[in-house]
């Protein structure tokens, strides 16, 4: 009804008379001259429907708003044109000053700080290794290559930045060799029989042991192996069991599966190589797999009996701390030992030096109260003793209502 249009009168079709009211929205026509009819060459009537909605009435089609195009001078006086300008220059990386009135905006930027990876390129660039079409191939003088760079990159080279000093690790002092022997007279007092707290059986088992207890206490190991030296007790029945057998009984421990890959294969070396002897040479002993010179200096001292000095942490944290042997690295520190320590001593070092760290000067709160050597030890931040707990009468009296136990 009233949706088929006349095109000649510009009427709803389907009624007698045009003026008849239509129902629901109102609909108005309007005839407006068109495009010529190429058959007739008259213009064509171009009706367009508007409809008529309580809130508002449209007419024609809304045209899309469009920015007025500014000058130069009106575009800078608009309102928030200073703060476009600022949030542009912030992008930019430079700074400007927001145009106040009486003052003066500065007409060239200041330098930009580079980064150390601009630095980089820059001096790479300048240096001739890599591509860049604005600086030259090679170094040229100050002047020159100022000219030819922008204002706020000339003379980023000549002031280099200067790197930050860290604080200095404090270290202590170097003992005198006056020291050094009551220093292990005293630890040999302590504890004149020293041995190892590895369990073993023989030096197969011993060079087992040490390899397991690399990054794992002395406490773990003990744990795994006398089910493993049950089922696997010489080189020939280890290299038999293989890493699929040795991994089930060793998973307790730290680094299990490169531990067990490396007995497999070091039991299988001695067999082939040294008919199932473990040798008694630090080169062949550093051949074998997961054996490095602390695990060949143990075994060397402990089933060899020779002056060696196995560098672990505790040994390394207390050459380093009392001032027996300071060293950056654990081979500075074994070398230190062993030109420090007389020689009648050098064998039980090793052990007197790691169960000291191990019980004594610990890594985080040393007992410097209880330390035998504490009068030769070059240590500035001794540790004071414990705070006794206090007494039954001592204590402060309890407030509150005293609550009675039930009959």
């Amino acid at each position: 009804m009233g949706g088929e249009l006349d095109m000649a009168g510009a009427r709803p079709l389907g009624r007698p008379n045009g003026d008849a009211k239509p129902r629901g929205r109102k609909t108005l026509l309007e005839p407006v001259p068109g495009p010529v009819d190429p058959r007739h060459g008259q213009p064509r009537p171009v009706e367009r429907e508007l409809l008529a909605r309580p809130a508002r009435t449209m007419v024609g089609e809304q045209k899309k708003h469009r920015r007025p195009e500014l000058g130069a001078d009106e575009a800078r006086d608009r309102p928030g044109a200073d703060k476009q300008e600022r949030h542009h220059a912030r992008r930019c990386g430079r700074r400007q000053r927001s145009r106040r009135p009486g003052k003066t905006a500065r007409t060239e930027a200041p330098p930009r700080r580079q980064n150390r990876m601009e630095q980089r390129c820059r001096a790479l660039i300048m240096l001739g290794h890599g591509p860049d079409d604005r600086a030259p191939a090679r170094a040229a003088p100050a002047g020159l290559a100022a000219e030819a760079r922008p204002a706020h990159e000339a003379g980023m080279e000549t002031a280099p930045r200067k790197p930050r000093a860290r604080p200095a690790r404090p270290t202590a002092r170097r003992m005198p060799a006056a020291d050094v022997r009551p220093f292990i007279e005293a630890l040999a007092r302590a504890n004149p029989a020293p041995r190892t707290e590895l369990h073993y059986g023989d030096t197969f088992q011993l060079l087992v042991a040490v390899v397991l207890s690399a990054q794992t206490t002395d406490a773990a190991v003990n744990k795994v192996t006398p089910a493993l030296f049950a089922a696997a007790p010489t080189p020939e029945a280890m290299a038999a069991l293989g890493e699929a057998g040795i991994a089930p009984l060793i998973r307790t421990i730290g680094l299990w599966q490169a531990k067990a890959r490396n007995l497999a294969a070091l039991a299988r070396q001695l067999v082939e190589r040294h008919g199932g002897v473990v040798p008694a040479d630090r080169a062949a002993l550093e051949a074998l797999p997961g054996v490095g010179r602390k695990t060949a200096n143990v075994v060397l001292n402990v089933a060899f009996g020779q002056p060696t000095m196995a560098v672990d942490t505790h040994i390394f944290r207390l050459g380093n701390r009392t001032g027996l042997a300071p060293g950056k690295t654990p081979r500075a520190v074994e070398e230190a030992l062993i030109a420090r320590v007389p020689p009648e001593y050098l064998r039980d070092a090793h052990h007197w030096l790691i169960l000291h760290g191990r019980y004594v000067c610990k890594a985080r709160r040393p007992e410097c109260w209880r330390c035998v050597v504490a009068q030769w030890c070059r240590y500035g931040r001794k540790t004071p003793p414990p705070a006794e707990a206090p007494k039954a009468g001592d204590g402060p009296r309890p407030r509150g209502r005293a609550v009675l136990p039930r009959r």
